[in-house]
Formats: C-alpha cells, sequence, structure tokens
C-alpha cells in the first residue's frame, strides 16, 4: 500500500495495486503482496500467475461493495502449480459470486478468509464452475446470498477441499455449500459448523458430495439436502467416511 504504479515492481521497489501488477505481469510470474488492505476489485484476465499475500489476517482485498472482489478465469488450462494464498477476500456485493469467481481452473485457494461478501441470487463467498481446483487452509464464513449458497457454490466441476471452515454463512439456501450440475466435491478435514437458514448443505441436478474426516455441527435440525431439481435416475449422492454428523446421518439429510 506504500508502492507506486510507476515503480520497477520489484520487492524493493514495489507497485501500489495489486491489479496494476498482474496487469504488468507474464504468465508463470508469482506476484508477492505486502500486508496492507486494498480497495480493489481483482480481474486476472486469463493470466497465468500466482498471487500471494503476506498474510491472510493482514493482506486485505476489500471490494468496497462495487462488484466481485476477485475473478480468475483460466484461458490457458493445466494450470495446477499455481495458487492464490494469504488474503482475506471481503466485501463483495455481485449478483452472483460476490467474493471470487474461479472458473475452468485446477488452481489451488490456500490460506485465504472469505468473509462478509453478499450474492444478490447466488454464491456470496465463491462461485467454482468448472475445472477441479483445490481449497486448502481457508475459512469462509459471514457470507449470504439472496437465494443459495451463501458460502460456496460449485457448479460442473471436480472440486477438493481440505482443512477448511464453513462457518456463520447464510441464512440463504445452501448457506455453508451448494454442489451442483453433475459436480463432484470432496471435503477432507474440514467442519460446517453454525451455518443458518434452510439446509446448509445442498446437492442437486445429479451432484456428489463425499465427507471424509469432517464435522457437520450445530447447524440446525436440517443441514443436508440431496436430490432437489434432479433427475430421479440419477440422484444426487452423498457418501460419508470417518466424519462426525450431528444427530446421525437419519435425522440430518433430507
Amino acid at each position: 500500500t506504500n508502492g507506486n504504479n510507476n515503480n520497477s515492481g520489484v520487492l524493493t521497489d514495489p507497485f501500489l495495486t495489486i491489479q496494476y501488477a498482474i496487469d504488468q505481469a507474464q504468465n508463470d510470474d508469482i506476484i508477492h503482496v505486502a500486508a496492507g488492505t486494498y480497495v480493489e476489485n481483482i480481474n486476472y484476465s486469463g493470466k497465468y500467475i500466482s498471487l500471494v499475500g503476506e498474510d491472510p489476517e493482514t493482506t486485505i482485498i476489500d471490494g468496497n461493495q462495487s462488484g466481485r472482489v476477485f475473478v480468475y478465469n483460466s484461458s490457458v488450462g493445466h494450470d495446477q502449480d499455481l495458487r492464490i494464498s494469504g488474503f482475506t477476500i471481503q466485501n463483495g456485493l455481485h449478483d452472483n459470486a460476490a467474493g471470487m469467481l474461479i472458473e475452468n481452473s485446477q488452481i489451488t485457494l490456500e490460506n485465504l478468509i472469505i468473509k462478509d461478501n453478499y450474492a444478490i441470487n447466488n454464491s456470496g463467498g465463491v462461485n467454482v464452475s468448472g475445472g477441479s481446483p483445490i481449497i486448502k487452509n481457508c475459512i469462509v464464513k459471514n457470507n449470504n446470498a439472496g437465494w443459495a449458497m451463501g458460502g460456496i457454490g460449485f457448479h460442473q466441476t471436480n472440486a477438493k477441499v481440505l482443512n477448511s471452515l464453513f462457518t456463520n454463512n447464510g441464512p440463504c439456501y445452501g448457506s455453508a455449500f451448494a454442489v451442483w450440475t453433475g459436480s463432484n466435491v470432496e471435503l477432507h478435514h474440514t467442519t460446517v459448523v453454525n451455518n443458518t437458514g434452510s439446509l446448509p448443505i445442498a446437492a442437486e441436478n445429479n451432484s456428489n458430495i463425499s465427507l471424509i474426516n469432517s464435522v457437520v455441527w450445530s447447524n440446525g435440525d436440517r443441514q443436508i439436502s440431496l436430490g432437489a431439481g434432479g433427475d430421479p435416475s440419477n440422484p444426487d449422492t452423498l457418501n460419508v467416511s470417518y466424519s462426525n454428523i450431528e444427530n446421525g446421518l437419519d435425522s440430518t439429510v433430507y
């Protein structure tokens, strides 16, 4: 936040804004971002780069309720070695995907705090569409949407969520996360707790959720929904392994 966009952009002579750094970057670059609050709406514009913040508690990208905070769309594919790491993503406001829009990607989202974002329709915190990204060591909290998917919406994706926390999202439908349109989402060592609204975890349109070594707790009496809007001949599925589901599956899944 003390840089200048007329600088050279090296660590000792930094740019002022993240977006300007992205605009100047070349594919395979890594952009390091110092602690501070950056009031910006970031768009990768299809570039193949990693973005690494100093610390998620102190390196904040604030959308100022003026649009999506972050857009990443992979135009080159094979971006599994890239990462977005070490930020708080907050105060996004958009019709859909207010915090982050991640499309057609294998990127890793790591050590992020995604909070206080609101979508007028769907996916307050993050919308993941296509690809097979990894969401690792993230906190998704206090996000909401006017209709569904307060924390994360998954669409036509094979995503993995590792060592993460969904909490205090909602009160929309699928307030923690929803898995739609043929998605297959695995959650490992992940906690879903204290989310509000109806059915904080939802799968629709022939999708699959796998909970492995995870906890689903204190999200109300109706915590998981399967099957709404799907093809009865190819129903949504839930696989649970070594996980702690409050009140057991029979009392939780609808």
